[in-house]
């Protein structure tokens, strides 16, 4: 219901206030779905071990993270650099060790220096979706995520979901059709899927600014 009132936004007891581009409006505030998938459970229950682990941590190690965290810059959707803090860090690390089936110590890591990403492209092909990519360095791991079928005319995209990791690591071509069903169906012909590949430090679960892709399924 759009309303006259002062600019304003978020929730308050059962209302939502925001505004767009014909001005302030409320609407009655949505409860979001907890279906608690398996899925869901076993991202609750790794966050929730990783918050466990840091909190084991001695204070030397946590200032140890958060010292690596101020030296690494990230940028989000608008182009802004921020910075993540040190349990941010640990548990990211941690869940992308997991994810890649490394072992983790959660050892303090020194500053990462990566090789040049070794992904060529994404391609689909006879209903078959792909990366080409050159040897993966011997002491990385390449994770490959995918969106879910998108509009041609889609140029952005934030939800991704993992495929696996590149294996073996020599040249060749990592095909992943399988889990890209099982994750979201079958797309129809001309719908775009965004692919990301992610360089991964095989010691310490620390990874690389993503490389992203994008093809258009053909079945």
């Amino acid at each position: 219901m759009k309303i006259l009132d002062v600019p304003r936004s978020g929730s308050y007891a059962g209302i939502t206030s925001s505004r767009n581009r014909y001005g302030q409006y409320v609407r009655t505030r949505a409860t979001p779905t907890n279906p608690s998938t398996t899925k869901q459970s076993t991202v609750r229950s790794n966050l929730g071990s990783g918050a466990s682990e840091w909190r084991s941590l001695s204070a030397q190690a946590r200032a140890g993270w958060e010292a690596l965290a101020a030296t690494l810059p990230k940028t989000d959707s608008l182009g802004q650099t921020y910075y993540q803090t040190g349990f941010q860090l640990f548990l990211s690390c941690r869940l992308v060790a997991y994810n890649a089936g490394l072992t983790w110590t959660g050892d303090v890591p020194g500053s990462p220096t990566f090789q040049t990403n070794p992904v060529g492209s994404a391609t689909v092909s006879a209903g078959a979706i792909s990366v080409t990519h050159s040897a993966v360095h011997a002491d990385e791991e390449l994770l490959i995520f995918a969106s879910p079928p998108r509009s041609a005319g889609v140029s952005y995209n934030s939800d991704y979901r993992y495929m696996g990791k590149i294996s073996p690591k020599t040249a060749g071509s990592y095909v992943f059709t399988t889990p890209y069903l099982a994750a979201f169906g079958l797309p129809a012909d001309d719908q775009k899927v965004f692919v990301r590949c992610v360089q991964v430090l095989a010691a310490s679960g620390l990874a690389n600014t993503p490389e992203e892709f994008t093809c258009i399924w053909e079945n």
